[in-house]
């Protein structure tokens, strides 16, 4: 049965005779039992065949071993750089979530500046460097969508009167 599915392979009947000795012999079956057995039912040829064709077949498992071997390893070096990479990179994210935070903060502590002011009922900003008073927004002295420019020179110069003073 065994010369009919492997008629010319030598090594595919090995293969089958060792999955058959293994299935019928659990953890007793050994290269070696296999062989004495063999040698038993007086098929010394087939023993013989099966000394030389083992070590061949063991040779190349060795061989693919190693190769996949240094695959891991190539794939374990691989995973540490991009953990690495992953912690700065976390790192950095960490950073700018603190600057947007602060950034958040800042917004908030202008806006309740410029809310201060505007309920205090007088105009403090000084765009471009000119001085008026008078009602946020509408006064007779304070011109209309002069705010954000007002708050525009406060946040980047020293125009502003609150931060002159």
């Amino acid at each position: 049965m065994i010369e009919t599915d492997h008629p010319s392979d030598c090594q595919g009947r090995v293969w089958k005779v060792l999955e058959k000795w293994v299935q019928m012999n659990g953890n007793e079956a050994t290269v070696g039992s296999l062989k004495n057995a063999l040698e038993e039912i007086e098929r010394k040829d087939v023993a013989q065949k099966l000394v030389v064709s083992v070590p061949e077949l063991l040779n190349c498992a060795r061989v693919q071993s190693g190769s996949a071997q240094r695959e891991v390893e190539q794939l374990e070096m691989d995973v540490e750089k991009n953990k690495e990479s992953l912690g700065e990179m976390s790192k950095q994210i960490e950073e700018l979530n603190k600057q947007v935070d602060d950034g958040k903060q800042e917004i908030k502590r202008l806006k309740e500046e410029l809310d201060k002011h505007k309920n205090s009922g007088s105009c403090v900003f000084s765009p471009a460097g000119r001085k008026f008073t008078g009602k946020y927004h509408g006064g007779k002295n304070c011109a209309k969508g002069k705010a954000s420019a007002a708050l525009r020179d406060c946040l980047h110069t020293s125009r502003c009167s609150l931060h002159s003073k």
